[in-house]
């Protein structure tokens, strides 16, 4: 036992030159990281919101909050109940029929990696409106996420712009269109 560990448990904390002298108390490195710039909630061109997250040593992005398109599904939603039209906000378009059944509030639509550049990651996007996933890059700049497909010869991928947006105190969420 060191003089330190002696003097903590006698007195508690000790400051030493600004500096916590009680080393089981000192903060734990893993809860003062930095987020990394992926971090945080993006809306999509639709007005979904994804929110990304550690996920092991990658990312994963949930939908946090779903815009109901225009149309009919608007329509429906806007004439139930809140609760009930949110049990309906299922996986439809999903190829594999048992997965047409699960909710896509909260679902996991994004897995991310890093790269070497801090700034740039590889990803694979489920697009719940046509129930396909897509591998893409990101790049963060700032508080726009762009996704692009790249390039193959004369040939690019659209690439969208998602503005970095608050976190919502209540997610999963949904409006009506």
């Amino acid at each position: 036992m060191t003089l330190s560990d002696l003097v903590c448990k006698a007195t508690g904390p000790v400051l030493a030159l600004g500096l916590l002298a009680c080393p089981a108390l000192a903060q734990d490195p893993a809860a003062a990281r930095t987020p990394a710039p992926i971090e945080g909630t993006w809306r999509t061109l639709t007005g979904t919101e994804i929110n990304v997250q550690p996920c092991g040593a990658e990312f994963c992005g949930t939908f946090s909050f779903i815009v109901i398109p225009p149309g009919k599904d608007a329509d429906a939603c806007r004439g139930m109940d809140k609760t009930a039209f949110a049990t309906l906000i299922l996986d439809y378009k999903n190829p594999n029929q048992a997965l047409q059944t699960r909710s896509l509030l909260g679902l996991q639509a994004v897995s991310i990696k890093p790269t070497n550049d801090p700034n740039a990651y590889t990803a694979n996007i489920y697009n719940a409106e046509e129930g396909k996933a897509y591998d893409v890059l990101l790049w963060t700049r700032g508080d726009r996420l762009t996704l692009g497909g790249g390039c193959l010869g004369s040939m690019c991928a659209v690439t969208q712009d998602w503005p970095r947006v608050p976190d919502r105190a209540e997610t999963p969420d949904f409006s009506c269109g």
